[in-house]
Parts: structure tokens; C-alpha cells; sequence
């Protein structure tokens, strides 16, 4: 976290990630919301609990992907009311992909900023 962004925190909380468990509860939260449920029907509202579920998205994520859903959705049909699980697989699939995409390119930030300095022997052993 750069420090711009750091100077902004007024006050860290720290919790625990969720369980699939909760996940799958937030899942069927947002999308009883707003109806969706009722357009997904049964079927596909068990589909996400025991498959969505499984990755690790915060409640923020899960109704980001909801949104690309949507979206996805309306860029197909045209109109809204046509949500399909596939939809929301694709959206959390890309979701998690970015994510993953993230993480990796923390990681390598950290090694960027180690400082390595390779012993180059010498008659004197310095390491310069």
C-alpha cells in the first residue's frame, strides 16, 4: 500500500475472511435484494451457493460481479430481467482472475523492491 493511499486510513479494522459458508449467505442476500433470485430461480440460487461460493470474493466483489453481471446479461438479450447463472459464473470467474492477477503482481513488487546485492568476490571479498 503506497503511502498516499495509507494517509487517507483513518482508523484499520482487521476480520477474518469469509467462510464459504457466509459467502454463500451474502450471495443469496444480494441477490434476493433486488429480485434476482426470482429471475435466476432455485436451481441456479443452489448452483451459487455450493459453486460461487467456493471463491474467496468480500461482500464488495460479490456485488461488483452481480453489477458485470447484469451487464452481460443486457448486452445479450437487449433488456433487462434476462440474468442467468452463466452470467454471474463468467463475471465471478473474471472477478477472480483479476484478483489472482493482483496478488501476483504484489508479490512481485516486494521482490522489486528487495535489495540483492550478489557477492562478486575479489581478491579484498568485498561484496562492490
Amino acid at each position: 500500500m503506497d503511502t498516499a493511499f495509507q494517509s487517507r486510513i483513518q482508523i484499520g479494522i482487521s476480520f477474518q475472511s469469509m467462510t464459504p459458508k457466509i459467502r454463500a449467505e451474502v450471495w443469496t442476500q444480494l441477490l434476493t435484494l433486488n429480485g434476482r433470485d426470482k429471475i435466476l430461480g432455485p436451481e441456479a440460487l443452489r448452483s451459487i451457493q455450493t459453486k460461487l461460493s467456493k471463491y474467496e470474493l468480500n461482500g464488495r466483489q460479490i456485488r461488483n460481479v452481480l453489477n458485470v453481471a447484469e451487464g452481460l446479461a443486457f448486452q445479450e438479450y437487449g433488456e433487462e430481467g434476462k440474468l442467468e447463472y452463466r452470467h454471474i459464473e463468467e463475471a465471478t470467474k473474471a472477478a477472480a482472475e483479476f484478483q489472482k492477477m493482483l496478488e501476483e503482481s504484489k508479490s512481485m513488487m516486494k521482490l522489486e523492491q528487495t535489495v540483492w546485492a550478489p557477492y562478486k568476490g575479489g581478491d579484498d571479498d568485498s561484496i562492490f
